[in-house]
């Protein structure tokens, strides 16, 4: 033991136990931690009242708060540096948090410009299907109007084909004209008609028959010849054919 039990003390003693004091209560503000050996230095630097400390203990203190200062220089330096280590950390916290924000931006812009081009793709099916629909709707119009015209022109070849038969049957034709005009006519003219129809049926009749006999009676000429009269005219003509026509019924 540096100090011995007294009631009373120097007055160096006491102020630089009492500085000493102070000084510990700091460090345990700053630090909040303290051992065995802090304990046993506070009751070194105890209360004038309790102990008397001599020269060398004076000495001895001197040393100890050397010691304690030294501690404290450390203890700020390492307070200095955890701070410089916190805010290192602060920053590169901070700094990675920036990265992770930029990476969830640039994955938000990945995932929209994936959901643009998806949104894209289904517009440009859509637009296709659609298109293809088109083309498909206008190719059907157009084989209806192309079956049309075709039917069209169908129609327009068989009523050629009828006015063609219309046009080859003049007699046909003459006889649905002659009953058009018979039922559009008066009655009062109506046997008038009838006995004009009936003559030229004669007419018609007789010339038939006269045009058959002239058939019957025409000869080849490479089976008979026929001399004619050079003087003869074209009224004696007729009657130089019957004479050839009678030579060659006799030669017959």
């Amino acid at each position: 033991m540096l100090c011995s039990t007294s009631s009373s003390s120097s007055s160096s003693s006491s102020s630089s136990t009492a500085w000493g004091t102070q000084q510990q209560q700091q460090q345990q503000q700053q630090q909040q931690q303290q051992g065995d050996w802090q304990q046993q230095q506070q009751n070194v630097f105890a209360a004038p009242e309790v102990f008397e400390c001599n020269a060398a203990a004076a000495a001895a203190g001197v040393w100890h708060m050397q010691q304690q200062q030294q501690q404290h220089n450390q203890q700020q330096q390492q307070h200095r540096d955890n701070e410089q280590q916190q805010q290192q950390q602060h920053g590169d916290n901070e700094q990675q948090h920036s990265q992770q924000q930029q990476q969830h931006r640039d994955n938000e812009q990945q995932q929209q410009q994936q959901h643009n081009q998806q949104q894209q793709h289904r517009e440009n099916e859509q637009q296709q299907q659609q298109q293809q629909h088109n083309q498909q709707q206008q190719q059907h119009r157009d084989n209806e109007q192309q079956q049309q015209q075709q039917q069209q022109q169908h129609n327009q070849q068989q009523q050629q084909h009828r006015d063609n038969e219309q046009q080859h049957s003049p007699q046909q034709q003459q006889h649905r004209d002659n009953e058009q005009q018979q039922h559009n006519q008066q009655q009062q003219h109506h046997r008038e008609n009838e006995q004009q129809q009936q003559h030229n049926e004669q007419q018609q009749q007789q010339q038939q028959q006269q045009q058959q006999q002239q058939e019957d009676l025409i000869i080849a000429p490479e089976v008979f010849e026929c001399e004619y009269d050079s003087a003869v005219d074209m009224e004696e003509r007729s009657s130089s054919s019957s004479r050839c026509v009678a030579h060659a019924a006799a030669a017959a």
